[in-house]
């Protein structure tokens, strides 16, 4: 008998608030004390998934922008509403043509030693779905030719077609932005000749690239009397609509139609003022956007790198991630425990071992000095302040691994992403930070199912975060012409990617006995999961290493001594051109208790195959187990100490002791380097 899964692993972050969530699914618990197997099955149906995929066609993650141009407000967030006034409309986040597929390229670029940030400039685009631009552009063209010929009943059809298919705000404001500044720069006062538009992102030096499509379009061209009746037709159009219902993004949309009209002197003057309104406005859309989606962005970049650990293995143990959809702040509402505590006695209390939850994640944890900045900036209103993104504080967290620890479920957990919880903060600061915030934690009883991680891996450096948004203009009215000032440039937070979800997905890598093999040749006994596999034992974290690109440095000889020495939980550091974990060591170490993530997943998994095989921990059926009997589970496990993967390694012993007053045993393993008990009741 072998256990069907031993690394389903359950994740506390909510991805998508308007989709169901493992407390709502489990419903009033009054009077419950386990759930059906009808409910378990169909809360794994919802939010069970085994590939990254799977997790953006079950989840369809996204945000929510709620955008007013006439107004030049706009708001995010994560929950889908309705807002008086505001376009509401949802940015996509998924692996096609998003944001999140140009990010997945920059991780690419990165493992492939390329820079980093060669394409991040083009992430605006993401932003906005291929509305087919072309398909504009032609059709204004269209409008303008019909209306330079007289044709204004087929001109006026036609440009309420393009309101009617083309009013998205995003999209007229980037249009807009990208056409007034070619209107106000392509032609040099002094040659008359055409300009080209430049690209300066790769280097110093000015490269054509392209001749603006503005300047292509010869035929969208009126004179200068026919310029002030086309405005006006324009704005006839707009009222006579505004007239039937509200009309959205009026005066950007009338704009982007009249683009390539605009061309005396007067007309771009007053233009100028418009582009640098609009483009302050798109500056504020695109930080408010990165403040409400750089988490998001994070736990999916994090979860998508939890199944990448397990590479390209076809067969085996596949990894399951069930998706609670809740934070660890959530484990405080009045309910919440009790649901959480009824969904695992279900899962992990059965002998059926299929839906046993082994791991769990908790990311985005609070450091102790964060707490300390934050009352310290709150003192102190009038300081200019940082972005603080929310996380999970010490009494939520403590709250949660108080019940996933009962249940023996052992949780990754991984700090905040900040500029101190880097590699190059590690290098340069030590581990301090982050042991002290551990050390919020010794209270809790079952240490031996917490490991901390650390450190965070980054995608994009806060100091390479820049994007080149536009120009900043002003008018010179002694030339009468337009200045440009230098680029309108934003620096954003950077974006990183969890520990927690690294080494949760490693650990669980390493459960699957083929993933094991294609890295062992010949090593691996096939029959066996990886629950004894010894991560840092001998070069095994260079074989098994994470597929995080490495990072450019080298820790000195003294910081690998003291993380070896003093670190607790999964250390992760660059070593041997890789990403390694460098410790596999649980919480308890910080309290002088001597447990590896393995002893911990052994003890957890011989107590599970028992249970199982005597029927919830039948006394005779015990005595029977242990029984040296030709072919038994007990007996495979001794005779088969070669293997990497073996349950039990030469010199090492597992016996029972059933104390008959207190109707309890308890099993215990003399590992090689310590041993491990576990005591259960048991049934007569």
């Amino acid at each position: 008998m072998k256990m069907e899964q031993t690394n389903r692993t359950l994740l506390f972050e909510e991805i998508n608030p308007n989709k169901p969530d493992l407390f709502t699914m489990i419903g009033d618990i009054k009077e419950q004390e386990s759930l059906t197997d009808e409910m378990v099955e169909q809360i794994h149906k919802e939010l069970e998934v085994d590939s990254f995929q799977q997790l953006i066609e079950k989840f369809k993650p996204g945000i929510y922008m709620y955008l007013n141009t006439s107004s030049c407000s706009v708001s995010f967030s994560r929950q889908c509403y309705s807002l008086e006034g505001h376009e509401a409309s949802k940015i996509t986040l998924d692996q096609k043509d998003s944001l999140l597929s140009v990010i997945l390229e920059l991780m690419d670029s990165k493992k492939n030693r390329q820079y980093l940030l060669k394409n991040f400039n083009y992430v605006l685009n993401a932003l906005v779905p291929k509305e087919r631009k072309k398909k504009f552009l032609k059709q204004r063209n269209r409008c303008i030719t019909l209306f330079h010929d007289n044709k204004t009943a087929e001109a006026e059809k036609l440009c309420k077609s393009i309101q009617k298919e083309h009013n998205k705000g995003l999209f007229l404001l980037t249009l807009f932005l990208q056409g007034a500044y070619e209107v106000m720069v392509t032609e040099d006062p002094e040659t008359k000749k055409d300009r080209f538009i430049a690209d300066t992102a790769s280097s110093n030096l000015v490269t054509p690239i392209a001749l603006s499509d503005n300047l292509k379009r010869k035929e969208a061209r009126l004179l200068e009397e026919e310029q002030r009746e086309y405005a006006d037709f324009l704005e006839d159009i707009m009222e006579e609509t505004e007239r039937q219902q509200p009309v959205c993004h009026r005066e950007l949309f009338t704009l982007c139609m009249r683009l390539p009209t605009i061309k005396t002197k007067e007309e771009i003057e007053k233009l100028q003022p418009v582009y640098e309104k609009y483009l302050a406005y798109y500056s504020d859309i695109i930080k408010m956007f990165w403040i409400q989606g750089k988490p998001l962005l994070e736990q999916l970049l994090g979860i998508k790198m939890f199944f990448e650990q397990y590479g390209k293995v076809s067969e085996g143990m596949q990894p399951y991630l069930v998706i609670s959809n809740v934070s660890a702040k959530d484990i405080l509402s009045m309910d919440a425990p009790k649901k959480l505590q009824i969904y695992l006695e279900t899962v992990n209390q059965k002998n059926y071992g299929k839906n046993t939850l082994w791991y769990g994640i908790i990311p985005n944890i609070s450091l102790a000095d964060n707490e300390k900045e934050k009352n310290l900036r709150e003192r102190f209103q009038g300081t200019k302040e940082k972005i603080q993104y929310p996380a999970n504080t010490c009494q939520e967290v403590s709250v949660l691994l108080q019940i996933l620890t009962e249940y023996k479920i052992q949780t990754f957990m991984s700090p905040q992403i900040s500029d101190k919880t880097t590699f190059q903060w590690l290098k340069q600061h030590g581990m301090d930070n982050w042991m002290e915030t551990m050390q919020e934690y010794e209270g809790l009883e079952r240490l031996e199912y917490v490991i901390p991680c650390y450190p965070n891996c980054m995608v994009i450096p806060k100091e390479q975060a820049q994007l080149i948004l536009g120009h900043n203009t002003s008018y010179d009215e002694l030339k009468e012409q337009v200045r440009i000032q230098g680029e309108k440039k934003l620096w954003l937070d950077g974006l990183g990617i969890e520990a927690a979800y690294i080494a949760a997905g490693l650990f669980a890598a390493c459960q699957c006995p083929k993933y094991l093999e294609v890295r062992y040749k010949n090593k691996i006994n096939t029959d066996f999961p990886g629950v004894a596999y010894r991560m840092t034992e001998e070069d095994h974290a260079l074989i098994t290493p994470t597929t995080m690109a490495r990072e450019v440095l080298t820790f000195p000889k003294e910081l690998m001594e003291e993380l070896q020495r003093k670190g607790a939980g999964v250390i992760l550091i660059p070593y041997g051109g890789k990403i390694v974990a460098a410790t596999d060591r649980t919480l308890g170490y910080l309290k002088g208790i001597n447990d590896e993530i393995y002893h911990v997943q052994t003890i957890s998994y011989i107590q599970r195959i028992i249970r199982s095989t005597t029927q919830d921990y039948k006394e005779n059926l015990i005595k029977q187990f242990f029984q040296n009997r030709p072919g038994s589970i007990r007996m495979q496990w001794m005779e088969n100490k070669k293997f990497i993967n073996s349950i039990m390694k030469e010199g090492e012993t597992m016996e029972y002791d059933i104390e008959e007053k207190n109707s309890t045993c308890t099993f215990t393993v003399m590992f090689e380097n310590g041993k491990k008990g576990e005591t259960v009741h048991i049934a007569k």
